[in-house]
């Protein structure tokens, strides 16, 4: 009885361990370093990004990306050497 007990209760340790990970999607983000803080642009996983410098928050698309003819990498560096707020 305590070895079923026991096996149960690893099973259910072992499930709830391995889909912990699994719950929610990664939010890739690229960065780089300005004389006044950092800028930051996140991939929001559903299309849209999400950039910030200097307490500003500026929302994106892949159109508005795609418009520009650059990926979300080389946004935020343009932003960085450029110097500017976003």
């Amino acid at each position: 009885m305590k070895k079923t007990i026991f096996s149960l209760a690893m099973i259910a340790s072992i499930a709830l361990i391995g889909c912990s990970n699994d719950d929610g999607a990664k939010i890739k983000c690229d960065s780089c370093v300005l004389g006044d803080g950092k800028a930051e642009i996140c991939d929001n996983g559903d299309g849209t990004f999400t950039a910030k410098h200097g307490g500003e928050t500026v929302e994106l698309t892949q159109e508005d990306l795609d418009a520009l003819e650059l990926t979300a990498k080389e946004y935020i560096l343009l932003v960085c050497a450029v110097g500017t707020g976003i």
